[in-house]
């Protein structure tokens, strides 16, 4: 995959501008949620910054423990929450920043829709951070729900973070292809074969681990080997496996071009075309 784009700072004024648009009063009174918030618009500012330059420093996992409990914590938790037109924007800057082949793509699987929103720190941890907009990941449901409050271990953070960690252009994913009675089946691995930082890597493999990508990946890829087969029978007739294995590795360059090289697709090209027997059986039309 490759990195998202952050939205431009400051990001404190998208917090005014949510709190600025709840109610002042709430049945009759005093919107107690609207006038906590506003007391706690410098705190959650103070706070921004020290995200800020925890995150210039690579040093996310080093933050402050968070000292928001009772109502102020429940306040700063319904920013995000109470939902509205406000974060509803916030949400869409968001999506609208990244590139387009990757606006319909789960950055920390590369394989569903990312149909939800994931608080890289989690937001019942941290409530301060609900509605930073770094701190905000489109994300698929099936990523949310694997990854859930875990984003570090005692040694750093385990999550690859697309905004803050560089991601690699050396290769870590591959894929081979093992036949079950006639039928392929991708099999995923990951390994530090080309120099990648080990403090990197080390995050890469939790991250593989903890949203169980490797087996994600084999499950998926039934179907594009069969899409790829019927593919290649669409635009090919009486090719030579040479031909095929040009094709394929072809295929593989340019989707390496709009998802980068570690994309468990570009893998699977990858796989497909060092494969003499899938190649066999794509000349042969099975």
């Amino acid at each position: 995959m490759k990195n998202l784009n952050c939205i431009a700072p400051p990001y404190i004024g998208y917090f005014q501008d949510i709190v600025d648009a709840k109610n002042d009063t709430y049945k009759g009174r005093t919107n107690v949620t609207k006038s906590t918030l506003v007391g706690l618009k410098e705190q959650v500012e103070l706070k921004y910054n020290h995200y800020q330059s925890k995150y210039d420093a690579s040093l996310l996992h080093e933050l402050d423990d968070s000292y928001y409990v009772g109502d102020e914590k429940a306040a700063l938790l319904k920013a995000y929450s109470d939902k509205g037109h406000n974060l509803n924007l916030l949400k869409k800057a968001i999506k609208d920043a990244q590139e387009l082949d990757l606006k319909n793509i789960c950055p920390y699987c590369g394989i569903l829709t990312p149909n939800s929103i994931d608080h890289y720190i989690p937001k019942d941890t941290y409530p301060e951070y609900s509605v930073l907009a770094i701190n905000l990941v489109p994300c698929c449901i099936q990523c949310n729900g694997k990854k859930s409050e875990f984003w570090k271990l005692d040694t750093g953070r385990g999550i690859i973070n697309y905004y803050l960690d560089s991601i690699p252009n050396e290769e870590y994913l591959s894929c081979s292809v093992k036949f079950e009675e006639k039928i392929p089946r991708a099999i995923y691995s990951i390994s530090n074969d080309n120099g990648i930082n080990s403090a990197l890597f080390s995050i890469i493999e939790t991250h593989y681990e903890r949203l169980d990508l490797l087996n994600r990946f084999s499950e998926s890829s039934n179907d594009e080997i069969t899409n790829t087969l019927d593919s290649i029978h669409s635009f090919t007739e009486n090719s030579s496996q040479k031909e095929i294995k040009s094709m394929l590795n072809d295929s593989h360059s340019r989707k390496t071009l709009r998802y980068g090289v570690n994309h468990w697709k570009c893998a699977l090209l990858k796989g497909l075309a060092q494969s003499q027997v899938f190649c066999g059986m794509a000349v042969n039309g099975i």
